[in-house]
């Protein structure tokens, strides 16, 4: 059987180039995110390698069928590589959780929509007896004040609406000081907890207080032992590698996240946005800064991530964002009222 334009060179020269691959390819670097790029290094390579001999063996015959340059030959090895590789790819680096349970909240959640995330999180977590911690840290109103006047946010009332949906051993985890949020004391009630609910408001006051700490690597050691996390707005973000957004310009790396899912950039609000589309802009970046998938999630809406099941909560969209998979949209967009597996 042919490659698409160059039909007439054989499936055989791909088999034989292939077979000759372990002893032509030179050594390839270690790479820090692991198997996405490792591919791509590892393609490279061979589209160079199936370009030569393509190129040399089937020139007389895709001149034959058309007057197509080299480049074409290096299109139609990509598309047959790319439709090989690209589910493998996928299916060897999920960016949802391995382990435990994901809930990513978009921002400003209605009644209805706060007490199904409610109810669902405390399922997640094994019941109304499971424990379950409110980390209320990102929230600026919350004591000490980070900025602006006004009446403050006390957490308790946060407990109050969770013991309203059922639960039953709610506890408050607080503090701005890092040197706190590292020590074994504080990070004491998040070993045996079950769920975590982590507030939304600024995404760089978590990152400050919390990344590379003891809570992250606890927060990570509760996912691994089957619990469930929840991060609304700041919160979702914070559960993410980082943060996209206008830097001021152009769109970018804002804040790191605390990498509870080391391959997701989340974006809460998206339907919010005046002037631009959130998921266009985190596709352009993504496609110069391969690696992660974006997440954008409207306001209103929280995506549910059981391992790779996931459905939503709300009244708004859920955009995966891969240019792996779709270099001109988001390559699946997700209601509520229907499951998808991530990983097909």
């Amino acid at each position: 059987m042919g490659l698409g334009c160059c039909g007439a060179v054989s499936g055989l020269e791909v088999v034989q180039v292939l077979c000759a691959w372990p002893a032509v390819r030179p050594p390839l670097r270690r790479d820090s995110l692991g198997g996405a790029n490792a591919f791509r290094e590892v393609y490279a390579i061979l589209i160079r390698q199936l370009t030569i001999v393509l190129t040399e063996r089937g020139r007389s015959m895709c001149t034959a069928q058309s007057s197509r340059p080299r480049g074409a030959v290096t299109t139609c090895v990509t598309s047959f590589l790319l439709g090989l590789a690209a589910p493998s790819l996928h299916a060897q680096t999920p960016w949802w959780p391995t382990a435990g349970s994901v809930i990513l909240g978009g921002g400003h959640l209605a009644p209805v929509t706060f007490d199904s995330v409610a109810r669902r999180l405390i399922s997640l977590a094994g019941g109304p007896n499971a424990a379950i911690v409110i980390i209320p840290t990102a929230n600026e109103a919350v004591a000490p004040r980070v900025r602006g006047t006004g009446p403050g946010f006390d957490p308790a009332e946060l407990k109050a609406l969770l013991e309203a949906q059922g639960a039953r051993h709610v506890t408050i985890l607080h503090t701005r000081d890092r040197t706190v949020a590292n020590t074994a004391a504080f990070v004491e009630p998040l070993r045996t907890a079950r769920g975590v609910w982590i507030t939304g408001g600024g995404s760089r006051i978590l990152e400050h207080t919390y990344r590379g700490t003891r809570v992250a690597r606890e927060l990570k050691a509760l996912l691994a032992r089957g619990g469930v996390i929840f991060g609304d707005s700041a919160g979702a973000i914070a559960l993410g590698c980082f943060m996209l957004g206008w830097t001021p310009d152009p769109w970018g790396v804002v804040v790191d996240g605390l990498s509870i899912l080391p391959r997701a950039a989340i974006v809460p609000h998206a339907n919010a946005a005046r002037g631009y589309v959130p998921a266009t802009e985190t596709l352009a970046y993504l496609k110069a800064h391969p690696g992660p998938t974006g997440i954008a999630i409207d306001e209103n809406t929280a995506l549910v991530l059981r391992g790779a099941q996931a459905d939503v909560i709300g009244f708004g969209t859920v955009a995966l964002i891969d240019p792996a998979r779709d270099r001109t949209n988001a390559y699946r967009t997700l209601r509520a009222g229907a499951a998808w597996d991530l990983a097909k």
